[in-house]
């Protein structure tokens, strides 16, 4: 099998880590970075190192995960008002009552909150009930029968012919699925008394609410029947038997009452709200932190830090100076692991972290995540140093045979090439 370039392994066996806004730098900090290889430079041992294909992908692993780590650090760490801790989200103080959402692109203005919602009654459909009538009799007279139905604003003429002999169940079930059939915006149904042998007629809107307010959603009249019926269609049946008067929802958003059909509001700067009951007290709607987008940071981190130290674990046997590698990723973690643990971010006995969901949130919540991320905290500091000094010289994590150390009592030799020995293993296969 021909050797592959370093290069293409690392597409191969690593997630390439994604440019962020961490990766460009200042001329002072690309100087500070200079600085800091000439004092490493000038404490190096000159050493010789056996750079195979196994050893070159553990050493850019080195430096991607170290970069990688670090720049999710940053990202809890940086205090320019975009950090993910300013995350804010709108919440309902009562989401079984009154859930709330916005619509794409929308967004509540802080001096518009808090709202303080009260909901009096939610909408519901008209419902009408006819008479109970003797299923087998055959009460109607053969003929056509004429009768309306006004729906809202609309006026619907039906015609419907009465053959000699139906009874009263068959005429119901007719008239039922004619009306279904219509689809004008009601919902009818047969209901049967089986134990006293009758049944009835039962309407519904299938639209809660009415557009005007104290009137019926739909009406029903007769209008022509034969004249030896002494009723109509809607007269036998009682269709025209109002049980149930449709109702709006009736709601205030701070003190302003207002009323909708449906079960739901949207406000014109795109908040949505769903009713779906009375309240007893104000709910209130309110912004605060959005802990999702923290915990999934946190996860990040969490999996980039272990994946850093699996990294090293896997090169021990090969490279005895992975377990400095090791030792180096553990000994600050180790020395906040208290602190951590309060977070949500607990230490595993093998040196790994895991993380704790509901604690975080919590933590995200109250605050205390973000104060132990932050540059008044040590631990974030601490750590960056630490993967900025692995970064700036991976090969001190790979076997080598030292061949002279340098004089300390001599005049300091810098050698600001020395990292080249690291950016040549991204080209060594291609020259």
């Amino acid at each position: 099998m021909p050797l592959l370039s370093v290069y293409n392994h690392l597409l191969q066996g690593y997630a390439m880590m994604r440019p962020t806004r961490f990766d460009s730098h200042k001329k002072s900090e690309l100087r500070d970075v200079y600085q800091n290889i000439l004092r490493m430079s000038s404490e190096q041992p000159l050493y010789k190192i056996t750079f195979d294909e196994s050893a070159q992908a553990y050493t850019l692993g080195i430096k991607d995960s170290a970069l990688s780590l670090s720049s999710m650090i940053k990202e809890l760490n940086i205090d320019d008002g975009t950090s993910v801790f300013e995350s804010r989200t709108l919440m309902s103080s009562d989401p079984e009552t009154l859930d709330i959402s916005l619509l794409n692109g929308s967004d509540v203005k802080d001096e518009m909150l808090p709202l303080s919602v009260t909901v009096s009654s939610l909408s519901s459909a008209q419902e009408n009930k006819g008479t109970f009538l003797p299923e087998q009799d055959s009460a109607l007279p053969a003929g056509a029968y004429s009768f309306t139905i006004g729906v809202e604003k609309n006026l619907y003429s039906f015609q419907f012919n009465v053959s000699a002999g139906s009874t009263n169940l068959e005429l119901q079930q007719k008239l039922s699925d004619f009306i279904n059939k219509t689809s004008i915006g009601l919902h009818t149904r047969v209901l049967g008394d089986h134990e006293n042998g009758t049944s009835r007629l039962e309407l519904s809107a299938t639209t809660p609410g009415s557009s005007a307010t104290g009137l019926p959603a739909f009406t029903a009249q007769d209008t022509r029947y034969p004249k030896d019926s002494l009723v109509g269609i809607v007269g036998h049946f009682g269709l025209d038997n109002i049980v149930h008067m449709p109702e709006n929802t009736v709601f205030s958003i701070n003190g302003e009452t207002m009323e909708t059909r449906a079960h739901s509001y949207t406000t014109e700067y795109g908040l949505s709200m769903e009713f779906h009951a009375t309240t007893r007290e104000p709910v209130t709607i309110s912004k605060v932190t959005d802990e999702g987008p923290i915990t999934d940071k946190i996860k990040s981190f969490v999996d980039g830090y272990n994946a850093f130290l699996s990294l090293a674990k896997e090169n021990r046997d090969k490279n005895h100076r992975a377990r400095k590698l090791t030792h180096d990723l553990t000994c600050t973690i180790r020395n906040y692991a208290s602190e951590l643990e309060q977070c949500g971010i607990h230490t595993e006995k093998d040196g790994s972290l895991s993380m704790n969901r509901e604690t975080v949130s919590a933590a995200a919540k109250d605050g205390s995540l973000e104060h132990f991320f932050s540059s008044e905290h040590t631990f974030a500091d601490e750590l960056l140093k630490k993967l900025s000094s692995i970064s700036l010289n991976p090969m001190d994590y790979l076997d080598k045979t030292v061949v002279t150390y340098p004089n300390t009592a001599a005049k300091k030799s810098y050698n600001p090439y020395v990292s080249s020995i690291y950016s040549g293993l991204l080209y060594n296969n291609y020259c």
